[in-house]
């Protein structure tokens, strides 16, 4: 017959966040101090996770998000860095014409959540100067995810990681009301995040962590692991 050992706890005993442990794996820039690959117990503030993987880095990106919601569950970190044979993806809003009337219109790039800049925009403003204006909001934001670039009126932004996670990004234009950001005199063209290519090498992932229980593990969808 087999020997059995039984642990028995109390019924009212409970885990607590602190005893589980998440795993996020994701993409480093070269602004980060932390070598490629596993790093126990990611730190709990913003400037610490910047400084390890680059403020504007994909995983420094989720990390981010995940530490404004829970700052007490122990987190593991795989950041890989670009595969040098990549394509980062691109987003181009292009702006046409003269305002006729004054609007505060909000430009999300990325993500409507972290990445959404409010714009005024005032009679007699050019295509240029709007532009100019969302290059300002977007350049001031040091931790978005992306990079952006200005030729005449057209904006082209650009993930600050290669790779497929950034096709489908948000790249929008709204009023107040999440409405269509119509503005007398101005036209809005935008082109869909799309173009980017080749991951990381996905293939030995999870070796450095094959004796390690999760709870939670995060990855971009467009992986294959």
């Amino acid at each position: 017959n087999p020997v059995v050992t039984l642990d028995i706890i109390k019924r009212d005993a409970q885990t607590g966040l602190e005893d589980q442990r998440v795993l996020i794996c994701g993409q480093k820039t070269s602004a980060g101090a932390a070598a490629a690959g596993l790093y126990r117990d990611a730190p709990r503030t913003d400037a610490e996770i910047n400084e390890l993987w680059g403020a504007r880095s994909h995983v420094a990106q989720m990390l981010r998000a995940f530490r404004k919601i829970n700052n007490v569950t122990n987190v593991d970190v795989i950041a890989l860095a670009d595969n040098g044979g990549g394509t980062a993806a691109t987003g181009v809003l292009a702006i046409s014409g003269t305002a006729t009337a004054a609007k505060t219109i909000y430009v999300s790039v990325g993500s409507s959540q972290t990445s959404r800049y409010e714009i005024d925009v005032e009679v007699g403003d050019a295509a240029a100067d709007v532009a100019g204006k969302v290059l300002a909001a977007a350049a001031a934001d040091t931790s978005a995810p992306f990079t952006a670039a200005l030729s005449t009126a057209t904006l082209t932004f650009t993930a600050a990681n290669k790779g497929t996670h950034a096709n489908g990004w948000l790249l929008s234009v709204l009023d107040a009301y999440d409405r269509p950001g119509l503005v007398a005199g101005l036209t809005f063209t935008i082109t869909a995040w799309g173009s980017g290519a080749t991951n990381p090498v996905l293939t030995s992932l999870f070796d450095d962590v094959a004796n390690i229980r999760y709870q939670h593990i995060v990855y971009p969808a467009g992986w294959t692991v």
